[in-house]
């Protein structure tokens, strides 16, 4: 009887590791697979992102300069009102 008993116990054992946490072992190793190939596409779209962002300011930086060669009577006058503006917004009261 304690032969038969075991025997049950063993076959429970192993139906239950076949059913039920194997595929559960499964799915967390394709859902962990997943999570990484996500952070991986996140942080090579970001890389990108990045790197366009500072080849955006580079060449606006470059275009402003040319620009204020080009113009430095309206470049130094539009500093200066430009200025002003913010001085003037900075004294006003917030609320």
């Amino acid at each position: 009887m304690s032969n038969s008993l075991h025997d049950l116990g063993q076959d429970a054992s192993k139906l239950v590791n076949d059913r039920v946490i194997d595929p559960a072992k499964d799915l967390l190793q394709d859902a962990k697979a997943a999570v990484q190939k996500g952070a991986q596409q996140a942080g090579d779209v970001l890389v990108a992102d990045a790197a366009l962002a500072q080849e955006s300011l580079s060449r606006m930086c470059k275009q402003t300069g040319r620009w204020i060669a080009a113009n430095p009577f309206t470049s130094v006058s539009l500093a200066l009102v430009v200025g002003a503006a913010a001085a003037a917004a900075s004294k006003m009261p917030r609320g």
